[in-house]
């Protein structure tokens, strides 16, 4: 639990904060408010899909081990590992 919310995962080690988003994550304007909340308390925050973790594991276990510590970094980070997914995909 961070302040008042819940949140499915937490690594305070790596300031890392892990939500799975199921059918209760429609609402995707309150989930990015939530996460700001979140990362305001000096977290990253890695939303992962129940498809991303049954079907693309690999991928999910590679953005959480490799996730950099900086905030700021982060950004940067989701965008490579994201592009290289999608075209290995691809």
């Amino acid at each position: 639990m961070v302040s008042n919310m819940i949140v499915d995962l937490a690594l305070p080690e790596r300031n890392l904060l892990i939500e799975l988003d199921g059918a209760s994550h429609e609402d995707r304007e309150r989930d990015a408010r939530r996460d700001g909340k979140l990362r305001g308390f000096g977290f990253n925050v890695l939303r992962f899909t129940n498809e991303d973790i049954f079907e693309r594991t690999d991928l999910v276990l590679s953005e959480i081990l490799f996730m950099p510590r900086n905030v700021r970094a982060k950004d940067r980070y989701l965008v490579a590992m994201r592009t290289a997914a999608r075209n290995r995909l691809a």
